[in-house]
């Protein structure tokens, strides 16, 4: 029989039922709980504020939740998507991964004819396609990016917004910290 868990304030009130197989460290005002094999979010009142139906439930940033959804048996979990922390689904669980790139963008990864990266905002709201090879983080509020032409990796730097601010066309990129930009 499993033990279950819960959380109680420093004057032992319960704040969470003893009803989880685990409960994570509130951060932002969420816990991470799983319920079985299944995870979801508990805000600090104790409400369930998304449901354990999750293969995954990670924090993100302030206010959002990286979930998950099915094991393919490669990867450990097969789709990603975003969750606010009161369970409003941002962005459905349809990417083979999702990264923060700054406070307000994120990184979409799709696999299948090779690799492709692109980017949405915390809105849900597609700001690049996934038509990449690669996008680095962010400096200065530029990124540098990749696409392959036959077995060539092209470079060039795209904005915030998604716009080219360098057309992909160098062998080779680097940012130096004076905003001059190496190019070859």
């Amino acid at each position: 029989d499993e033990k279950k868990c819960g959380v109680i304030d420093a004057a032992g009130n319960e704040i969470v039922p003893c009803k989880y197989s685990s409960v994570s460290d509130f951060q932002n005002g969420v816990a991470v709980v799983r319920n079985g094999a299944s995870y979801g979010a508990v805000n600090t009142s104790g409400k369930e504020v998304l449901p354990c139906r999750y293969d995954y439930v990670q924090h993100l940033c302030d206010g959002y939740l990286k979930v998950g959804l099915g094991d393919d048996g490669y990867s450990f979990y097969k789709k990603f998507g975003v969750s606010t922390v009161d369970g409003k689904e941002v962005i459905s669980c349809k990417f083979d991964d999702i990264k923060l790139l700054n406070d307000t963008l994120l990184r979409v990864q799709l696999r299948g004819n090779g690799v492709r990266y692109g980017m949405y905002n915390l809105r849900g709201i597609e700001v690049v396609p996934c038509e990449y090879e690669s996008i680095n983080e962010f400096y200065n509020g530029k990124a540098i990016v990749a696409k392959r032409v036959g077995f060539d990796a092209y470079y060039g730097i795209i904005d915030t917004a998604g716009e080219q601010f360098v057309p992909c066309q160098y062998s080779y990129i680097q940012f130096y910290t004076d905003g001059k930009i190496k190019v070859r």
